[in-house]
């Protein structure tokens, strides 16, 4: 029962942050959409924040799922890689703009990236970068840590210029090709 209410708040907030954006939408919202009181809200989360964490940390345990199939049947580095990124691009523009525009705001405030920062992800990006410079897939002579850092960057950034404009559907093929420039993928249309 504690499970489906915690699933019912976080339900509920995303929907009201996506829609009103996160400053916007109170707690009492939140109690009145869900139809609990704020000590079962508090009881389940101790903050409004509570809720955008738990969003990124549910986000990262639903993407290894399908970041596994996904390298199991991906063939190449560079299509892993791009396959399991692709995972988080789709998470993050599936949540809408306004609520990605809060989450991102909130990161900012913390200094840290939720999503793209847990540790899963990067040992498995870096892994992916390394191999793929192994075997001259990616001929970018840096770290694969600094690679998956600026991929990072390129990815934060063009959530931040999509979030900030008028255009309705992110760029996933100028994020692609930046992406592929980055690593100097030896073939990006494999």
């Amino acid at each position: 029962m504690a499970n489906d209410t915690s699933y019912m708040i976080q339900l509920t907030a995303n929907k009201l942050f996506s829609e009103r954006g996160f400053a916007d939408v109170t707690i009492d919202d939140i109690c009145a959409g869900v139809g609990i009181t704020k000590g079962t809200f508090y009881y389940h989360f101790k903050s409004k924040d509570d809720l955008l964490l738990n969003f990124f940390e549910n986000a990262g345990r639903f993407s290894a799922d399908g970041i596994m199939a996904t390298l199991a049947i991906s063939d190449g580095y560079w299509e892993k890689l791009w396959s399991s990124i692709q995972l988080a691009v789709d998470w993050a523009t599936s949540s809408g703009k306004e609520l990605l525009r809060s989450v991102l705001i909130f990161d900012l405030q913390r200094g840290m990236f939720s999503f793209y920062d847990q540790q899963g992800i990067v040992n498995l990006h870096t892994l992916l970068i390394k191999k793929g410079q192994e075997v001259g897939r990616f001929r970018n002579p840096n770290t694969p840590k600094e690679l998956y850092d600026n991929t990072k960057t390129i990815f934060i950034g063009t959530l931040f210029k999509w979030c900030s404009s008028d255009v309705p559907d992110y760029d996933r093929e100028y994020f692609k090709k930046t992406v592929a420039s980055l690593l100097s993928v030896s073939d990006p249309t494999d």
